[in-house]
């Protein structure tokens, strides 16, 4: 019989936490740029990823000291403004219906990267 490799981080919920928001983010992502017409293949696509992780990396913990709620579901949805913000800045048309409907969070973006 082989070695089985446990995965003990796995085991951690502040880990699986963090791994049900990464991978939230990435369906976001994944989404708003298949919506924009920014293909896998366009060298402008990380690029855009890493100015939307650095907005991303500046301003969600201001918005969570303002009142943005903790969980994956959160991150995800203040991660997808911060793509669209990127998106619209570099010119892509960015729908409204892309992006998520919580008008708080919203409300919240705007005071923290106006």
């Amino acid at each position: 019989m082989g070695h089985v490799l446990l995965d003990e981080w796995g085991q951690d919920p502040g880990v699986q936490a963090m791994r049900q928001a990464f991978s939230r983010m990435e369906r976001v992502h994944d989404a708003l740029f298949d919506r924009t017409g920014v293909g896998w293949r366009d060298p402008l696509r990380a690029r855009l990823q890493k100015m939307a992780l650095h907005l991303f990396e500046r301003r969600y913990g201001l918005a969570r000291g303002r009142g943005l709620p903790e969980g994956a579901s959160a991150m995800a949805d203040f991660y997808a403004l911060c793509l669209a913000r990127v998106l619209t800045l570099q010119g892509y048309a960015v729908a409204d219906n892309m992006l998520p409907a919580d008008g708080n969070l919203r409300r919240l973006f705007e005071e923290v990267a106006p």
